[in-house]
């Protein structure tokens, strides 16, 4: 996998809830679903599918669940869209290491994030992450991912 040389904004999310609020006020931005990555465990992919919010299902877990680049991660348990898992699809997800270190710090996410990255998610936290269009944005759902309790965020800005 080769490194992203863009602005990345990354967080983890501790509920879906959050995650849903998080990934909407993107969409809600005009981001498209291939531009923001998604990684969550397969429990809490599978916990999700099967609960409704009131009547009606996420809309978070409906978009992936629509997304062609969904990539579940045999071996170790992850379910990933978005630019991470479409590179990933084009490295061949057979050839995937053991964890999930190794594919963050390649897209370019530090070493000390990507450990805690992938603890939470492994504990059923939500990880999303884009390239944002404008600095505007990156200040903007840096604040807003903060008010929603994104743990661990990461702002990479490219000059």
């Amino acid at each position: 996998m080769k490194k992203v040389n863009k602005d990345l904004v990354t967080g983890v999310f501790p509920d879906t809830e959050s995650a849903e609020e998080a990934y909407n006020s993107l969409l809600s931005a005009g981001y498209r679903d291939n531009e923001i990555h998604l990684v969550m465990s397969e429990q809490t992919h599978k916990k999700q599918t099967t609960e409704k919010t009131g009547a009606a299902e996420s809309t978070l877990i409906s978009s992936i669940a629509a997304i062609s680049t969904l990539v579940p991660v045999p071996g170790i348990g992850l379910i990933m869209t978005g630019p991470l898992a479409a590179s990933l699809a084009e490295d061949g997800v057979e050839d995937l290491p053991e964890d999930l270190l190794p594919s963050l710090i390649g897209y370019g996410i530090p070493v000390s994030y990507a450990n805690e990255y992938q603890t939470a998610i492994k504990a059923g936290s939500i990880m999303i992450g884009f390239h944002p269009h404008n600095k505007e944005d990156e200040e903007r759902f840096a604040l807003e991912w903060t008010d929603l309790r994104a743990q661990y965020l990461y702002r990479q800005a490219l000059t």
